[in-house]
């Protein structure tokens, strides 16, 4: 043993123990590892073995299991020189074979203890798996078993909370009450602080040296073992192991021990799992119970699972009505709907969701609208079930078609009120511009026709924008594609301007690139109003410097979904009052006006909105970017089809419009008119009135044909910036 003998077997005497050191002849042996014949002369010989008076000759032999000692082999006799070394060899061939016995003996006990250990290791995982979620009757039970493989006198489970360590389970306490629910503060003067902060076994061998053990519940333990309890790596708590007998507990206790507190901590993860588990099935019956739409649930054939309150409400059938029914029987019950149900139910096993919007049946078998949600239910890979959800639209529905049918009476309203309020206007703006041809007026007078004219004309304005968004909400408004001349457009919009920005000395730009396509399709009215749009805005927010339009081929700059579309650039520059970083947002906003905009008391905030909606309709894109007291960019590109042209021929178009617009007079034809006739020329031309224009150069065709027939086909051509560059250099407006 451990420091000393213990006779196991004896013959005839009594069984003894004695310390190795009070025994030199054993020591020997010890050391030596070989058997010896001891001869005794003097009785009191220190070397003596006094097992008995008589004895006069001793043979001592080492029993070794793999070279190790386990035991002595002892023979004695009353006889002197009794025994010889032929003896000691017989003796120490019996010393091997009892080795060899022990050895399996001892195999034997621990291949039981093991067996034993694994049965119960093996229950008190059972004990885990199969408990319910009674945490103190889990713990128990696993303390009982252990209590199978280590005879303790009483054991503990303790788990970790905030800042202490609390007793949960316990086995071998009489008084249960008085020590479940005992706290140990952690950190703290006590050994289970210790195997908390170690992440490791701990043994007291005495715990008289804790004061903590002094307490009188305690009176009883001699030596105590704690183990934690780790959850991925993690201390979660601990299990404490209590004896009465002092040095208790071996190397196999603690490994015993920490293969229970194993099992405590798949316990606490089952009964934390189950009780996130619960808390998640519990939050979706009440989402399912109190939610006001219909929810079932179904299995793989169908049949009911769960059928909510928003169900009973919704199609009629109570929940026990529900509940095992083929759901398309109860929800689809007339043959069309059964049939499209029925094709749903079946497409839900090959997709991973279906929404749609169609109709199902009450149980007192009128239709209703329903926006359908099927969503499978998948478990560890395998479908379980399918939740399908039925939200009733029939309010939804009428609401929808009230809007619509209000829409339209909205539409046809501010159609026809559109109507009869421009057939007036254009009555006035008729007579306006008659009247501003009188040469009898007197200036107030005409000053005030041109206010009607001016008035009339940005009402009528307004009344076309109304009539032009209130078509874009209804979703009525559609494009007109043509092929019409590029060049030829954009010179027009030229002249149209060219007078506003002579009158504000502004210089007015257009840029645009040989590359560019001569003929294009697309809506020439939509393309020519966006344009004008942005080009009126720039005048009216610029005071001086310059506005440039330019085109370019947009190709690259945006994603062109068909390579059968050449993508067009436009850009609208100015040198304007620009706008606030925090009001670009407010652009293309209806009814919506930036600083600028309200300061100028100009326009409604519609033209813009009107632009985005048409540049949109066309497939293309807007965009703006400003700078305060600097300027502002307007651009979009637009998607248009165009024809196989060269680009010597559309250099031959620019070059012709050029041409056009190069026409010039000689100052010797002017010297052939009067000044005054000039004078009134000048003015036509200034105030944009080609009828006059045209009537003025009539006057002079005898005289001067040639003269006469150019003012007449440039007004014609409505190409004020001929008319303009024609006059003589000190006529025109700088």
């Amino acid at each position: 043993r451990q420091g000393y003998t213990e006779m196991v077997s004896t013959k005839p005497i009594n069984e003894s123990n004695f310390m190795l050191k009070d025994k030199p002849q054993f020591l020997n042996i010890a050391s030596i590892k070989k058997p010896q014949v001891y001869n005794f002369q003097n009785r009191d010989d220190d070397a003596a073995i006094n097992f008995n008076e008589r004895e006069k000759s001793q043979i001592l032999a080492p029993i070794l299991i793999h070279d190790e000692i386990i035991g002595f082999l002892e023979i004695e006799s009353v006889g002197q020189n009794h025994y010889d070394d032929k003896h000691a060899s017989q003796l120490l061939a019996f010393a091997n074979q009892a080795g060899i016995a022990i050895e399996n003996a001892r195999l034997f006990q621990i291949s039981q203890r093991r067996a034993q250990e694994a049965e119960t290791l093996h229950a008190a995982g059972a004990i885990v798996i199969a408990a319910g979620l009674d945490n103190h009757e889990v713990f128990d039970r696993i303390l009982e078993s252990l209590n199978k493989i280590i005879p303790y006198d009483s054991a503990s489970i303790q788990l970790l909370r905030e800042g202490y360590l609390e007793i949960v389970g316990i086995h071998g306490w009489i008084d249960r009450q008085s020590v479940v629910g005992i706290q140990f503060p952690v950190p703290g003067n006590n050994p289970n602080t210790l195997v908390v902060e170690k992440r490791q076994p701990v043994v007291i061998y005495n715990v008289s040296q804790y004061p903590g053990f002094n307490e009188k519940i305690f009176d009883n333990i001699r030596s105590w073992l704690g183990v934690p309890v780790l959850v991925r790596d993690q201390v979660i708590g601990l299990i404490t192991i209590d004896s009465r007998r002092y040095n208790f507990f071996t190397n196999d206790h603690i490994k015993i021990a920490s293969s229970f507190a194993n099992q405590v901590a798949i316990a606490v993860q089952n009964v934390h799992l189950y009780q996130q588990a619960n808390y998640e099935r519990q939050f979706f019956e009440a989402l399912v119970e109190n939610i006001p739409i219909a929810i079932a649930v179904v299995d793989n054939e169908n049949r009911v699972l769960t059928w909510n309150p928003g169900a009973e409400q919704t199609f009629g059938y109570t929940k026990e009505e529900a509940l095992g029914v083929d759901n398309n029987l109860l929800v689809a019950n007339q043959n069309d709907i059964y049939s499209e149900a029925v094709e749903i139910t079946r497409d839900s096993f090959k997709k991973d969701f279906i929404h749609t919007f169609t109709q199902r049946t009450r149980k007192n078998g009128s239709l209703f609208d329903v926006e359908l949600f099927v969503v499978p239910v998948s478990l560890a890979g395998r479908r379980a079930a399918t939740l399908v959800i039925y939200h009733d639209i029939t309010e939804l529905q009428n609401a929808r078609k009230a809007a619509e049918a209000a829409s339209r009476t909205k539409s046809a309203f501010v159609a026809n009120m559109s109507h009869e309020i421009r057939t007036p206007l254009n009555a006035i703006i008729g007579f306006a511009e008659l009247l501003e041809r009188d040469k009898r007026l007197f200036p107030d007078q005409a000053e005030s026709i041109r206010i009607i004219h001016r008035s009339s004309e940005a009402l009528l304005s307004l009344i076309n924008n109304i009539l032009d968004l209130s078509k874009i909400e209804a979703g009525r408004m559609n494009l007109n594609e043509t092929y019409f001349n590029l060049y030829e457009f954009l010179r027009l919009l030229e002249d149209m301007f060219r007078l506003k920005t002579l009158q504000k000395h502004i210089n007015f730009i257009f840029e645009y690139k040989a590359q560019l396509p001569t003929e294009i399709c697309t809506d020439e009215d939509k393309l020519r109003q966006i344009l004008m749009n942005l080009i009126g805005n720039a005048i009216k927010f610029t005071h001086h410097g310059k506005i440039t339009v330019r085109v370019q081929n947009g190709n690259g700059k945006v994603k062109n979904e068909s390579p059968d579309l050449t993508m067009l650039q436009f850009s609208v520059l100015d040198t304007g009052v620009g706008i606030a970083p925090d009001e670009l947002s407010l652009l293309f906003k209806p009814f919506s006006q930036t600083s600028s905009g309200k300061n100028l008391r100009q326009g409604t905030g519609l033209g813009l909105a009107i632009s985005q909606q048409f540049v949109e309709l066309m497939g293309g894109k807007i965009w703006a970017s400003s700078t305060l007291s600097k300027g502002t960019s307007f651009e979009f590109i637009i998607p248009v089809k165009t024809t196989n042209q060269s680009a010597a021929s559309n250099e031959a178009e620019i070059q012709g419009i050029r041409n056009k617009q190069a026409v010039k007079i000689t100052l010797e034809v002017w010297k052939t008119v009067h000044p005054e006739w000039i004078n009134q020329l000048s003015q036509s031309i200034t105030e944009g009135d080609l009828d006059q224009v045209k009537q003025l150069a009539q006057q002079v065709s005898d005289q001067s044909p040639h003269l006469a027939a150019t003012i007449i086909d440039l007004a014609t051509r409505f190409d004020l910036h001929g008319l303009i560059n024609l006059l003589p250099s000190e006529k025109r407006k700088k």
